[in-house]
């Protein structure tokens, strides 16, 4: 789940709508994988992308090998199989083994969601050279290689830089139009948003070390980096 919300933080970030179909009130692993799907299927996207660790090695000693990383997919596409190249070569700078893309019509997720969908297995869990790799690397970084795979893109922001444009813009201590009002933004004040989120239809901005929001409506803000 910290990958998963990382790769949304950044996803947004970079410009892009994307939805974090995350379920935590499922009965077992039916019911679970039902309610991420229809919550998937909500949705207009691109790409629909779930994120899972891995096991399998039972290696909890250690063989100086790395089990690493893989993608799954169903119907392989030209697309698909070039998204999954661009984030196993990314997964793979990092140190992670690359154990290529695997086709296969025996797993649910892929199998009931209705766009081009991709499931990245990022390690192996009961495997101590991957434990210790993931615990160098970390969360972030690993999230970083995946969304840089995503958009073919070797830099990309980790923050934002707006300036407001109009005459004054109110601060909220919450994302929506319902939070209460904290503070005023003035006219060519800057601010550096670390998290996008959506709420009431809206993008709002995270304020850099704050617990603050402001709209990122384009009539009110621009982006300066």
């Amino acid at each position: 789940r910290l990958i998963t919300n990382e790769i949304v933080k950044l996803l947004r970030l970079n410009g892009h709508k994307t939805y974090n179909c995350t379920v935590s009130n499922g009965k077992n692993q039916n019911d679970v994988l039902a309610k991420i799907c229809a919550k998937h299927n909500k949705t207009k996207v691109l790409y629909d992308i779930s994120v899972h660790l891995n096991s399998g090695r039972k290696d909890k000693k250690g063989d100086k090998k790395v089990g690493g990383f893989e993608v799954w997919i169903t119907n392989p596409t030209k697309d698909k199989k070039n998204v999954s190249k661009r984030i196993r070569k990314q997964m793979e700078e990092l140190g992670f083994t690359d154990r290529g893309t695997e086709i296969t019509n025996g797993l649910y997720f892929l199998n009931h969601t209705k766009s081009p969908a991709l499931l990245l297995e990022i390690c192996f869990v009961d495997d101590k050279d991957d434990y210790k790799l993931y615990k160098e690397k970390g969360y972030k970084e690993i999230s970083k290689a995946i969304v840089k795979g995503l958009l073919n893109k070797e830099k990309i922001y980790e923050q934002r830089k707006v300036q407001i444009i109009s005459k004054t813009l109110k601060i909220r201590e919450g994302a929506g139009l319902t939070k209460k009002k904290v503070g005023t933004a003035l006219k060519d004040e800057k601010y550096t948003i670390t998290n996008i989120l959506y709420a009431d239809g809206i993008m709002w901005g995270k304020i850099k070390n704050k617990k603050q929001y402001i709209s990122l409506n384009e009539k009110y803000v621009k982006y300066i980096d």
